[in-house]
């Protein structure tokens, strides 16, 4: 079942109105078409009627979002004098759907996210993006993390979730 009505029963007086709400679940972007009957029990009888049957019909979609690009790629070189702590990249998204997103983002130590309206390094970020609008998501990379010279490749992935759908994309570093 794709759609459902909350409450399931409810309990009329006459001239009485009540509010329902119906949700909708789709697992990937279709067309989707269920009928809805309403039944009425009146009294205490055991039988039930059918008032209304109606077709619903919702179109599930996809968050269109476009990044700047797929992957972010850090360099950290120690010549044993200077140490480079902190180095930053940015991407874009911008949203190219017809709808508002709201996007949660995680990211794991030595990276980090800079939220733009405090400044501060944070591991997770949730951003609202309008429809036609575009976001930099400013990332830092934290070398400091480490007190020694040894080579190390670092692989931590970027997570983008959104609240509207099911979706999640993924960007690794």
């Amino acid at each position: 079942m794709i759609f459902k009505v909350i409450p399931t029963r409810l309990e009329l007086v006459p001239g009485e109105t009540k509010e329902i709400v119906m949700e909708g679940y789709g697992a990937k972007p279709q067309l989707v078409e269920e009928l809805l009957t309403c039944f009425s029990i009146i009294g205490k009888t055991s039988g039930k009627d059918r008032i209304m049957k109606f077709k619903i019909k919702c179109e599930f979609i996809a968050p269109l979002v476009s990044f700047s690009a797929r992957d972010l790629i850090f360099r950290c070189e120690h010549d044993g004098n200077e140490v480079q702590l902190k180095q930053y990249r940015s991407i874009i998204i911008s949203n190219v759907s017809s709808l508002d997103v709201t996007s949660h983002m995680n990211l794991a130590s030595p990276f980090f996210l800079v939220d733009q309206e405090t400044g501060c390094n944070v591991s997770e970020l949730q951003a609202n993006i309008k429809t036609g609008e575009s976001l930099q998501i400013k990332v830092l990379f934290d070398t400091s993390f480490k007190d020694n010279l040894h080579n190390e490749i670092i692989n931590r992935v970027l997570t983008i979730c959104y609240a509207e759908h099911q979706h999640n994309v993924s960007f690794k570093f």
